[in-house]
């Protein structure tokens, strides 16, 4: 065995490459990392090759923050020893990091390969499965590590997790009852079964465990906790209530359905919403104050009041929006049917009339992609699996009698310089000209018919009470419920679902058919004939 020099231990400066290494690394599970890195290099500067210390200076370059530098130091390791199982586990660690979830998978099988025993890496094996949507090896993967131990709750939640993304709601049931008794206090369990119980109608428990998510820790769940009385159902009559932002726009704009009830109730009702909407909200709720949340600058959020709270009316209630279901919508019997309760401006709604003056057939505003930057990886996978491209909605571009207009934003929205010909000519791309959700509203109101993917669109679009199809993936949000055409939000929409994971085709082909039998019978033509390639 090649014999080195090192400064660690000074009382013992001779140690051979086996030493040094055992010694590095228990630097490393100490946090000694600086002593762990001086011992690694000096095992390299004897044997340049050497798997072990590449791998720790690998983990060390991980827990640094330097993931492309980790990545370089394992995958070298791993090609001077292919059966070091534990090297290969942290190489799927680090290329999970890296977002390649495919490269991540395949290294996590082969870690498992090598050490079946390694539980770690066979959770991580799960996680990265159901990241992918391999849903049914995901769920053998923590089928075998409850086999092994029954009561790790976090394993048994991300099963219950996996057959809920499965639509096996009856399994998933028990398997959600499973990981709340393994762990009744944990946020996150009750969090997750909180979809379970609303996807399938148990409104009082849904919304019970719904209270739960701000414990949750998760990056798309938050709000300012504000230093007055939490509402909980008490009479407001001559009270001042503040209604306060949370999660994302569409839930915001969903849960505002309750908005009207509370403003003709409370004595006076103050509303902290997501920049996008307040003037949307202005518009909306006249008398009612409205401001933006906790926001810092145009584009970021911050932690600390907003100025406006100084010279706000003395506040009695607060609540944020998400909690208002749990007091006023416990069944289905209390969804009170309408034709909107967002209303848009007047104004701006007139200078979209002017502009689509030129679209003469039904009018059919189309949206295909919903918000690409989420954090949370469970939010960016639905996410993923709800949005499709324009060249998807292609053959709705194509039936006669009927006009369409762009409403996406994001990057998605350059989908539409970007497609062929043909497909250009039949859209108007309207992205630069909404600025928020008021703009945004007021071209709805110019629109026949919305056809659209699970976004905030659609809720905008129902809660004005236009005519709305939603485009659902074969695993839809809890709010769609598991089947059916109709929503107790929003009366006037129609959902159209994937008949299995990922057939998008089956359901453009249907709506296709649909709009087709629309656009026949629709109105004769409101103004000039458009030309041959439409423009904002």
């Amino acid at each position: 065995m090649p014999v080195m020099t090192a400064s660690s231990p000074p009382s013992d400066p001779q140690l051979s490459v086996a030493q040094a290494l055992q010694l590095a690394a228990e630097n490393l599970q100490a946090g000694r990392n600086a002593e762990g890195e001086h011992l690694c290099l000096k095992v390299l500067e004897v044997d340049p090759e050497n798997a072990q210390a590449l791998h720790l200076l690998g983990v060390l370059a991980h827990l640094a923050g330097k993931q492309g530098l980790a990545l370089a130091l394992i995958e070298k390791a791993v090609r001077r020893e292919p059966r070091h199982a534990q090297a290969r586990y942290n190489l799927g660690v680090v290329l999970g990091l890296l977002r390649r979830h495919e490269a991540a998978l395949a290294t996590y099988r082969e870690a498992v390969a090598l050490d079946p025993l390694n539980a770690s890496a066979l959770n991580n094996l799960g996680n990265m499965a159901l990241e992918l949507n391999l849903n049914e090896e995901a769920l053998a993967a923590y089928d075998t590590l409850l086999a092994r131990n029954p009561e790790d709750a976090n394993v048994a939640l991300a099963r219950a997790i996996t057959l809920y993304a499965m639509r096996r709601f009856d399994a998933a049931a028990p398997a959600f009852e499973r990981a709340l008794a393994l762990a009744p206090r944990e946020p996150r369990q009750r969090w997750e079964a909180s979809h379970q119980y609303l996807m399938t109608g148990d409104f009082v428990r849904g919304w019970e465990h719904y209270e739960s998510r701000f414990a949750t820790a998760q990056a798309n769940v938050w709000c300012y906790p504000y230093p007055f009385p939490r509402w909980q159902g008490e009479p407001l009559a001559a009270k001042t209530l503040l209604l306060h932002g949370e999660q994302g726009l569409g839930d915001e704009i969903m849960c505002a359905s309750i908005y009207p009830e509370l403003v003709a109730e409370a004595g006076q009702v103050l509303i902290c919403c997501q920049p996008h909407l307040v003037s949307l909200f202005r518009d909306s709720f006249p008398g009612v104050r409205v401001e933006p949340q906790l926001r810092a600058d145009a584009d970021a959020w911050t932690r600390r009041p907003v100025d406006w709270l100084a010279d706000a009316p003395a506040i009695d209630y607060q609540i944020p929006f998400a909690s208002l279901p749990r007091l006023r919508r416990r069944s289905l019997a209390e969804f009170p049917s309408h034709h909107g309760y967002l209303r848009a401006d007047a104004g701006k709604t007139a200078a979209w009339a002017a502009r689509l003056a030129q679209l003469g057939g039904l009018r059919v505003g189309v949206c295909w992609a919903a918000n690409p930057a989420i954090e949370d990886p469970l939010a960016a996978r639905r996410s993923r699996n709800k949005s499709l491209t324009l060249q998807q909605l292609e053959p709705l571009l194509e039936v006669a009698r009927a006009d369409f207009v762009s409403l996406q934003t994001w990057e998605a929205a350059a989908q539409v310089s970007a497609a062929a010909p043909a497909a250009r000519a039949r859209i108007l791309d309207a992205s630069t000209g909404l600025g928020d959700f008021s703009d945004t509203a007021a071209l709805l109101m110019n629109l026949d018919l919305v056809i659209t993917v699970d976004t905030s669109v659609a809720h905008l679009a129902g809660a004005l009470g236009k005519a709305v199809w939603i485009l659902l993936p074969w695993q839809a949000d809890w709010r769609w419920h598991a089947a059916g055409t109709n929503s107790e939000w929003y009366p006037q929409a129609r959902l159209y679902r994937q008949p299995g994971f990922a057939d998008w085709a089956t359901v453009i082909a249907q709506m296709r058919a649909d709009l087709q039998t629309l656009a026949q019978a629709a109105p004769p033509a409101r103004g000039a004939t458009r030309s041959a390639e439409m423009t904002a």
